[in-house]
């Protein structure tokens, strides 16, 4: 399969998706909800990890120049496709740089 290159990349990617399948899906449990209990209901979002996400259409930059990511399943988490083959677990991708806390822990 290694010397046919066409083979293994389409073996490569029914092996992404199914890893993908089976650990990226967000489901609602007691870790998401734990800090939303003692929050007043108007500013409560239930998951702590705001799912579901807003669907993007396509990858590009939005203004002010954040990159969005392309998104058509809204419980989906960012993924990697080497990183889910090769751990075979529940992995979340964002980049940090754009991430308020970060921004603030460089500046302070």
């Amino acid at each position: 399969m290694l010397k046919n290159e066409e083979q293994f990349s389409a073996a490569f990617e029914e092996e992404a998706n199914f890893c993908a399948g089976a650990t990226q899906i967000h489901t609602h449990s007691p870790t998401c909800v734990k800090y939303s209990i003692n929050r007043p209901v108007r500013t409560r979002n239930l998951c702590r990890f705001k799912a579901p996400w807003r669907i993007v259409e396509k990858t590009g930059f939005k203004e002010g120049g954040v990159l969005e990511i392309r998104r058509n399943h809204n419980m989906v988490n960012r993924w990697n496709k080497a990183i889910s083959v090769g751990l075979r677990h529940n992995h979340d991708i964002s980049f940090l740089g754009t991430q308020t806390r970060t921004m603030a822990k460089c500046f302070t």
